[in-house]
């Protein structure tokens, strides 16, 4: 300490080419969501091509069912299929070729073996997609970058979501890239020719054979029931649809006379935003590098040459990150500027606080070393661990503060920060190794899903420690004597004179 308070330049510099460095070595660092091997829920997706029957559908779920029913790992299982009218009234319809599961895992249990175990199922059921991943925001090994592109053209639209979704898939990292558009949902077209039968009275006349038709109401234990008269015909060919009796102006024909008949395949869905149709592209990445395919999603995205009409608007994991990310810095400000404010007031100085603050930035030094080092992306939970490491560096700061403004009553400055240093070093350092010992259980643990405290904060909360504790115990008095640098350079001259003098005398 008395080589860094006669050498405050040196020591100044190279704490600070440390922490910028640990700044360059920040931006390196991936950054994801939580990942964990322990969800306390799970949400298994088994999808059909839209032609299957609903019937099939439901047989192989239950099936599929029964299966997970007897893992070890899982407590509860809710399977759902099809739409309800509640839903549809929010907009919630989903296809009822899909069949969703959403299960309840006991405690402790293992979900990256119960998903493999899923996944050795997919051999069961041919044609159909199976996809189990963590319910909710985090915990899932994967995380979705959504592309919006917004035009007036549907063609250009198409062409423009093709183009996108080939230049995504080539990205490293990405797992699965669909969109809105990909489910396709087989159907027919009848154009009727105008000079055999009215397209209007013939869309109508098909309309009440094929669709169950209300007819009236009654009432059923007090409450009115809808009456509605059965479909007359249900086709299951294109030769059944051919088939069907129209009446027109010339008697009754045959469908197929009146009327051309083509297969048609469209998407299932048309997405709307501000009156304008468009299309979602929704691209599945890995959860601890998704800040970097975000970078690089986003870079390729821009040098595409999209038509005049279409816009693209990025969103997704990526976006909720930044937004999360950008709260939790806002909250860490807000947090530094209260315990700034709260030292003042005790001390009733401006220059012992900011030496107290000053010691917050090397814990940064030994945070970005300890992910580095483990190999851990840089998380919510990691910002929560800097959130912990704000109170407690401060207050390591503060401990030996406080004791240099104790001696400054009769010792000089110089004096001062040496006996305080010495006195307060072994709480300091008590207060460091009980913090740090008291977080390698979490460093070697599993986290379960939706948790704030996970391995990230560990490593934090101990890299950051561990070195902010060194630096507070040889930087803090540095910053402190160089914020009184007159008052202390006057007291070592009148010492180093009152030294002399006595000398001066002998001789």
């Amino acid at each position: 300490m008395k080589w860094s308070l006669n050498h405050k330049v040196i020591t100044s510099v190279i704490s600070i080419v440390f922490f910028i460095g640990s700044l360059v070595l920040y931006t390196t660092l991936p950054k994801g969501v939580v990942d964990t091997s322990d969800a306390t829920f799970l949400t298994i997706n088994l999808t059909y091509p839209p032609e299957t029957p609903i019937t099939a559908v439901k047989d192989k779920a239950i099936e599929l069912e029964a299966f997970i029913m007897k893992q070890p790992e899982v407590k509860y299982s809710i399977l759902q299929q099809g739409n309800s009218e509640d839903n549809a009234k929010w907009g919630l319809v989903s296809s009822p070729t899909l069949a969703k599961f959403t299960l309840i895992m006991k405690t402790g249990a293992n979900a990256d073996h119960f998903i493999d175990q899923v996944n050795s199922q997919k051999s069961n059921y041919p044609g159909a997609e199976i996809e189990a991943v963590g319910a909710g925001s985090i915990g899932n090994k994967v995380s979705p970058v959504t592309i919006d592109l917004t035009g007036d053209n549907a063609e250009e639209l198409t062409t423009a979501a093709a183009t996108i979704t080939t230049t995504i898939k080539a990205i490293n990292g990405v797992t699965k890239v669909v969109s809105n558009q990909d489910e396709k949902k087989p159907g027919y077209s009848v154009v009727v020719d105008p000079a055999l039968a009215n397209p209007q009275e013939t869309a109508m006349a098909m309309r009440s054979l094929l669709n169950p038709t209300p007819i009236g109401s009654m009432q059923l234990d007090g409450k009115d029931t809808p009456i509605f008269l059965g479909a007359m015909f249900n086709p299951a060919t294109s030769a059944d649809l051919s088939g069907i009796e129209i009446m027109t102006a010339k008697g009754v024909t045959a469908l197929s006379s009146i009327a051309k008949i083509e297969a048609t395949s469209d998407p299932s869905s048309f997405l709307h935003k501000d009156g304008r149709q468009y299309i979602r592209i929704t691209a599945q990445v890995k959860a601890d590098k998704l800040s970097d395919i975000n970078k690089e999603i986003q870079t390729k995205t821009k040098d595409l040459k999209l038509p005049a009409g279409v816009t693209l608007v990025q969103g997704g994991a990526s976006v909720n990150q930044t937004s999360d990310f950008n709260d939790l810095y806002m909250t860490m400000v807000v947090s530094i500027g209260i315990v700034l404010l709260i030292m003042v007031v005790t001390f009733k100085t401006f220059r012992a606080p900011i030496a107290s603050i000053l010691s917050l930035p090397f814990a940064a030094i030994g945070s970005v070393l300890a992910m580095m080092i483990t190999q851990t992306p840089f998380e919510i939970t990691s910002i929560f661990g800097v959130l912990m490491l704000i109170g407690i560096v401060v207050t390591n700061a503060i401990v030996l503060i406080d004791r240099v403004k104790q001696n400054e009553v009769k010792m000089s400055i110089r004096e001062a920060l040496l006996e305080a240093a010495s006195n307060r070093m072994r709480p300091i350092m008590m207060t460091a190794i009980a913090t740090i010992c008291a977080m390698l259980p979490l460093l070697f643990s599993k986290a379960e899903q939706g948790s704030i405290v996970s391995k990230g904060l560990a490593v934090v909360v101990i890299g950051g420690l561990t070195s902010a504790t060194l630096f507070t115990l040889i930087m803090v008095p540095t910053f402190y004597e160089a914020l009184h640098f007159l008052k202390a350079r006057r007291q070592r001259k009148q010492i180093a004179s009152t030294v002399a003098r006595p000398t001066a005398l002998s001789n």
